[in-house]
């Protein structure tokens, strides 16, 4: 399991902003001490004041509150391809719920537990016939779907990996985009715009444009049912 959970920039950022100046809001209350002989106008005046002054202690209270969060220092730790990252290419990058991060390079996909990279490809991973990794989606199964550059879309379950044909048998194209609907099927959408649905081990197929090669995709599932497909010509439901 791994030791602890990652943030997906310790992959690409080696570099952070570090501001070390502190700065400290100091709110004093100046009220009227005499108000002569008590009048109303000097009492009513008193009590606006104080109430002035009681406003901007809460304010300083916030300012100070946010302040403090501005001064909070992340540290940020890089890893790269002397650590065992396979290749500085990095196309995609998925934590799934066990707590693995997964990164999808040009040369393999890496399995990262906040201590080491476990890498898998065409080499050491039956099933899996090309190490460009360009897309990569967790189910709510648990399964990982993995998109290859050869236009390959595949499913990860229990440790095996099986092609899922949209073609078939024919070149469907490079996964471009992925969703899941709240029934749970696994929506896929390819650049040659073909549109497919998996569930259950069964895959539907429709026409999602003209066929014209694209390199804009888009899916968004909502609660209602209603699926929206983007392209790089329009969008629709």
């Amino acid at each position: 399991m791994p030791k602890k959970r990652w943030t997906l920039a310790c992959l690409f950022h080696g570099r952070v902003a570090r501001d070390g100046s502190r700065r400290h809001l100091r709110c004093g209350e100046n009220g009227p001490t005499d108000v002569g002989g008590y009048s109303r106008l000097a009492i009513r005046v008193t009590r606006v004041v104080s109430r002035l002054a009681a406003a901007g202690l809460l304010l300083c209270a916030g300012v100070s509150g946010i302040a403090a969060e501005a001064n909070v220092r992340f540290a940020v730790d890089v890893f790269g391809t002397a650590q065992g990252l396979p290749s500085s290419a990095v196309l995609a990058v998925t934590q799934t719920r066990d707590g693995f991060l997964w990164v999808g390079t040009l040369d393999g996909l890496a399995r990262f537990d906040g201590a080491q990279f476990v890498v898998f490809d065409e080499n050491n991973t039956p099933g899996l016939n090309s190490s460009a990794i360009i897309r990569l989606f967790e189910d709510r199964q648990t399964n990982l779907w993995v998109g290859t550059e050869n236009g390959d879309i595949n499913l990860v379950k229990a440790g095996k990996v099986t092609r899922v044909d949209l073609a078939q048998g024919g070149y469907g194209g490079s996964l471009m985009a992925i969703c899941e609907d709240r029934s749970g099927a696994v929506v896929l959408c390819t650049d040659t715009g073909l549109l497919g649905r998996y569930r259950d081990g069964k895959v539907d197929v429709w026409p999602a444009s003209s066929g014209n090669p694209s390199t804009c995709r888009a899916l968004i599932a909502e609660e209602s049912g209603r699926l929206w497909v983007g392209t790089d010509t329009s969008l629709w439901p």
